[in-house]
């Protein structure tokens, strides 16, 4: 992942990208920040239809994901995957009106999955990694996002304390201000080997 500051384009075709480091040229350039802050920010306007433009600003954006990655130091969960969540817990526009404002539910819905136990490849041999996530606003920049963030810490300490007691290392991915990565909007550059500085 790269903090990007523009999609480049030149003759109606993607070119690359330019972050605060520099431009890189690269076949394709796949966005995650969803398709407004695309087209309107980091690729321009100006290099869409008007009617495909209009389009897309009057579309109403969904969700997005706060994740967190926790390294255990120890293999601690057996299941791959699991769902937390209660009846309160389910978010609907009325309840996400509700968290924007800053009255929040005692815990958060959480998906996780366990890598390792899909594939034990994918963990060190005797550690294990959790991957969980929450719905949250799709705005990167979203005040609500970090407090989303302490409120999955909390549930998870609640509902697995021997897998939180044996946390090496937590990293914030997604949406927020807080990831691992620097802040702001993301985009993943498919570069691979053919990524060149420009």
């Amino acid at each position: 992942m790269v903090s990007v500051q523009t999609i480049d384009i030149a003759d109606g075709v993607v070119r690359g990208i330019t972050t605060r480091k520099g431009s890189f040229t690269a076949r394709a350039v796949i966005s995650n920040v969803g398709i407004q802050p695309t087209v309107q920010k980091l690729a321009g306007a100006e290099h869409f239809p008007a009617e495909y433009v209009k389009y897309v600003r009057d579309l109403e954006p969904g969700w997005g994901c706060a994740s967190i990655r926790y390294y255990l130091s120890r293999k601690v969960l057996d299941a791959p995957m699991a769902m937390i969540y209660a009846d309160d817990t389910w978010y609907t526009t009325e309840r996400y009106d509700r968290l924007r404002r800053g009255e929040w539910d005692d815990d958060v819905t959480i998906f996780l999955t366990v890598p390792g136990n899909l594939d034990p490849s994918m963990a060190p041999p005797g550690k294990q990694c959790i991957v969980a996530g929450s719905i949250c606003s799709p705005d990167p920049l979203a005040a609500e996002i970090e407090e989303i963030y302490r409120r999955m810490d909390a549930t998870m300490t609640k509902i697995f304390p021997e897998a939180m007691a044996a946390v090496e290392r937590r990293v914030t991915e997604g949406m927020g201000t807080n990831q691992a990565g620097g802040s702001g909007m993301r985009v993943a550059a498919m570069v691979h080997e053919h990524l060149t500085h420009a």
